[in-house]
């Protein structure tokens, strides 16, 4: 990150965002670039008190080009340092859509709810009393539930509107469960089905081994968060497949890593862009999509 500039330098560059010259243009637009978030209060003000048109768009993309740039920093980051912490990777994606998002609150939200849980918990029960407690206090007292009225909205799929509104998509929803259910300690992970998102409870046994070292074998049943919490099995899953005409792939069935369901999730939004034709948020997406597919 460029070092940041002075008043009378970044006054210089800015006053050039409405030259008509293209390559002047892009010059200027790439040096604010490199200056990386700490120009955004500045360019923020900038906006404000700038009553051009053009170059009140050109400031809009300039502060989202940067905001995007530190976002594929971060989760670039997070893939490298700390991939198993999906909390702090649902934080990272959740700046895609909300990039000024207060992290620290949304942390203290999340250890509200989880607190609610925890009072009512008891570990000596079974797994099935468990997840029973579980749902009863996530759907009923605390109102979390399916968004049936707007499926295919993007922001279903974030951290932060499912916190906001208490609504999601089965990602969204099953992503805040899966938070809840690990910092709880019970053994609970999520399954990437085709065009769904489930979780399944694991046999505490194995809880902590690497995802990718267990199977449907170490899995006692399976959790719909989109659906109050219901539970099934294997076969029922066998069932779903059939009727979308999918193969039965052990990825279906299996648990996924932090990484796979944060790429389910951006899967799941560019599906819902691309259902509104939104192209650049699609090509955004596919980026952070490759930073996640990486080893």
């Amino acid at each position: 990150m460029t070092e940041a500039p002075k008043n009378k330098e970044f006054k210089s560059l800015v006053s050039l965002l409405d030259d008509p010259d293209e390559e002047v243009f892009e010059n200027v637009f790439q040096k604010l670039v490199e200056y990386g978030p700490q120009v955004i209060p500045s360019l923020e003000s900038e906006w404000e008190h700038n009553l051009d048109e053009v170059v009140q768009e050109r400031l809009e993309n300039l502060i989202h080009t940067i905001q995007f740039d530190a976002l594929k920093n971060e989760l670039t980051t997070w893939v490298l340092v700390n991939p198993n912490d999906l909390l702090q990777g649902a934080l990272i994606v959740n700046k895609f859509l909300y990039p000024e998002a207060d992290n620290k609150k949304l942390v203290v939200q999340i250890e509200e709810l989880k607190k609610n849980i925890w009072i009512e918990l008891n570990y000596h029960l079974t797994p099935l009393e468990q997840v029973s407690i579980f749902n009863t206090i996530f759907y009923k007292h605390l109102q979390f539930a399916a968004n049936t009225e707007m499926p295919h909205d993007p922001k279903n799929s974030f951290i932060g509107y499912v916190l906001e509104s208490k609504k999601g998509n089965p990602i969204g929803i099953g992503l805040l469960y899966l938070l809840l259910a690990q910092q709880l300690h019970m053994p609970v992970y999520g399954v990437c089905l085709k065009n769904y998102f489930v979780l399944c409870y694991i046999d505490s046994e194995v809880f902590n081994l690497d995802p990718g070292m267990m199977n449907s074998n170490d899995i006692l049943f399976y959790i719909n968060p989109f659906n109050k919490g219901s539970l099934f099995k294997r076969p029922e899953i066998i069932a779903y497949l059939k009727s979308i005409k999918t193969e039965n792939k052990e990825q279906y069935f299996n648990p996924a890593t932090s990484k796979e369901v944060l790429l389910e999730a951006l899967s799941v939004v560019s599906l819902d862009y691309q259902m509104q034709g939104n192209k650049d948020k699609m090509e955004e997406l596919m980026q952070l999509k490759q930073i996640l597919s990486k080893p």
